[in-house]
């Protein structure tokens, strides 16, 4: 979530509720979950700083976190600059394989 610099930070607590508003309200949190921990921080600056140092260690945090099912997307989960129009179409085409996964897996369950 991003903030102009030159307006007080938001009460880190209003974030976190409106963050998890936002996500069951796009059925991103299904009925049952819980949210088990939360945290704001404030970046700045809100890029990426690259290095080619970084790389070997972005690669190991991506498959720590792909063994435990979690993709990781946008500017800051990729560790790379990505417009806006880029981490639109990332998480678009991510929504699409997972659906396709999800049909796929609703295909074998039902064929048995």
């Amino acid at each position: 979530m991003t903030e102009p610099s030159e307006r007080p930070r938001s009460d880190s607590n209003a974030l976190v509720a409106r963050v998890t508003a936002d996500l069951e309200r796009a059925g991103a949190l299904p009925e049952g979950s819980a949210i088990v921990d939360a945290r704001v921080m404030a970046i700045d600056p809100a890029y990426v700083v690259f290095g080619l140092e970084d790389r070997p260690l972005v690669e190991a945090a991506h498959r720590f976190l792909a063994s435990r099912g979690i993709t990781s997307l946008g500017r800051y989960g990729k560790w790379e600059y990505s417009s806006m129009s880029s981490c639109i179409r990332d998480g678009r085409a991510w929504a699409e394989e997972l659906a396709c996964a999800g049909h796929r897996q609703a295909s074998v369950m039902g064929s048995s």
